[in-house]
């Protein structure tokens, strides 16, 4: 029997970013709580990936989201750093102010 393919929407699926600069898979997707992804950075050695996860829970009449990113090569987390205010938390904060 065939397995069907997975939905780039789904636990399993590929993504990428940037123009394929950023790819990887979704590992776990909770609806409203919780998404985890397998998550490397093009110039990485081949089969080097991070975790991130990111968790949402409610606080007061918004959204508190944490930002967990973990198992990245040595000597990159500025870089990381400087990526996730630039290119997720600035333009988020600018959304929704």
């Amino acid at each position: 029997m065939a397995v069907p393919p997975r939905s780039p929407r789904g636990e399993g699926g590929a993504f990428s970013l940037f123009g394929g600069a950023i790819h990887g898979r979704q590992i776990e997707l909770v609806p409203g709580s919780r998404v985890v992804q397998a998550w490397r950075v093009k110039m990485w050695d081949p089969g080097v990936y991070s975790l991130v996860a990111f968790t949402l829970t409610a606080e007061g009449k918004g959204t508190k989201v944490i930002l967990d990113h973990s198992g990245f090569p040595d000597g990159q987390q500025d870089h990381l750093a400087a990526g996730w205010g630039a290119n997720y938390w600035e333009p988020l904060t600018r959304y929704f102010s």
